[in-house]
């Protein structure tokens, strides 16, 4: 799926260091992927709808 979207350089700097990606579009994958797999494993680890509206 192909999306333009605003994202916060800072943010994305630090997931490309955190990870060691050089690819901006690798490194949102990736912490996508992760965010995923965090609510895969407990769903009550991320409140969601807490999160609407809100820069986590």
């Amino acid at each position: 799926m192909r999306v333009t979207i605003d994202l916060d350089d800072a943010l994305i700097a630090e997931i490309m260091e955190i990870t060691g990606l050089s690819d901006a579009q690798e490194a949102v994958e990736k912490a996508l992927r992760e965010f995923v797999r965090i609510h895969q494993r407990d769903p009550r680890s991320m409140n969601c709808g807490a999160l609407a509206g809100k820069a986590i």
